[in-house]
């Protein structure tokens, strides 16, 4: 088996729902850090809910989170669930995201589907505008339409302390600024791991990223992108990540189409500070301007590792199979067993 065979089977994540569900559970409350929640109060495997739990079972209860508390999803919720008209369909810009801190949703394996927001004048906008000190885990957000004017992403527009594990995203998302499939922007100890997107991602005019727009001292991890990224015109401009600060990005690929304008890469735009690339790939063609590379576009203070790129790359100044180019003073350079096929 070739080193290549090697990385894209050992790499690529585990796309199915399930998992160590106590694991994930045990890292969920330790980035939330909220002493009074057990292991106990989470469902367990078989879906069932204890009694210290809130239950989710509508729009109304979604809306109204319990902080501190064991919030857990009993049925998925749609277009034909009660609260829908009153907290989607009536109001002018559509869902108003929730801003909480301390919160646990559990998805328990149900859907969240038809989420509407349409806010181009606010910043911070998601299914949760912003989530600091909580998490998510096991929950799947489809169909959803989502325009925002600053900070935005399915799932979450801000997220810092927060885990998201074992969730996925699909519909369409837009903004003025920061874009990311799953999450707008992940900083400050922010950590996402076992989860993809499947979205369409319109322009934006920040960095953009498939899966997140920027990560800033955060990690994504065992996670995947699967369509085109598109910021015509914008920099930082990544498959996966669009801006990369002082992250760690571990066992994920991104396999769309990425183009924009400087600073493109299939799976990160740029990398800073001593931000890494492990074990991971990308497969979808990128284009640009200066700073264009196949797996990372701009590599500033930082390492890829046992990584790939097999796609065709175009770009104008600074263009690379692998990374498209680097800081004069960048005295980290790590490509060990990391290569690129520039095709273009």
């Amino acid at each position: 088996m070739s080193e290549r065979d090697e990385l894209e089977t050992g790499s690529q994540p585990n796309e199915s729902r399930g998992g160590s569900q106590t694991t994930h559970r045990r890292d969920l409350l330790k980035a939330v850090g909220v002493g009074a929640i057990g292991l106990s109060g989470l469902a367990n495997a078989t879906g069932r809910v204890s009694a210290d739990q809130i239950a989710i079972e509508d729009w109304n209860d979604l809306r109204s989170l319990r902080l501190g508390q064991d919030n857990t999803l009993v049925a998925d919720l749609d277009i034909d669930t009660p609260g829908y008209e009153e907290y989607i369909e009536e109001p002018a810009g559509g869902w108003e995201p929730l801003v909480n801190s301390m919160v646990t949703l559990n998805g328990n394996g149900h859907t969240i589907s038809d989420l509407v927001i349409n806010r181009p004048n606010e910043d911070d906008v998601g299914l949760f505008g912003r989530l600091e000190i909580g998490g998510i885990e096991n929950l799947s957000v489809r169909d959803a339409d989502i325009t925002d004017g600053g900070s935005v992403g399915t799932l979450i527009g801000y997220g810092a302390q927060c885990s998201v594990v074992n969730s996925d995203t699909t519909g369409s998302v837009s903004g003025g600024g920061i874009v990311g499939g799953f999450i707008g922007r992940a900083e400050n100890g922010a950590e996402v791991r076992d989860s993809h997107t499947e979205q369409q991602i319109n322009p934006g005019g920040g960095s953009v990223g498939g899966f997140i727009g920027i990560c800033a001292r955060g990690s994504v991890l065992n996670s995947h992108a699967t369509e085109p990224v598109d910021s015509s015109g914008s920099g930082k401009t990544g498959g996966l990540v669009g801006d990369a600060f002082e992250a760690s990005i571990r066992d994920s690929y991104a396999t769309g189409a990425v183009s924009g304008g400087d600073s493109v890469g299939g799976i990160v735009g740029s990398i800073g500070n001593g931000g890494t690339v492990e074990r991971s790939y990308a497969t979808g063609a990128v284009s640009g301007g200066d700073s264009v590379g196949g797996l990372v576009g701009f590599l500033g203070l930082g390492g890829v590792t046992n990584s790939y790129a097999a796609n065709s790359v175009d770009g104008e100044d600074g263009v690379g199979g692998l990374v498209g180019s680097v800081t004069d003073f960048n005295d980290f350079y790590d490509f060990t067993h990391s290569y690129g096929g520039c095709q273009g």
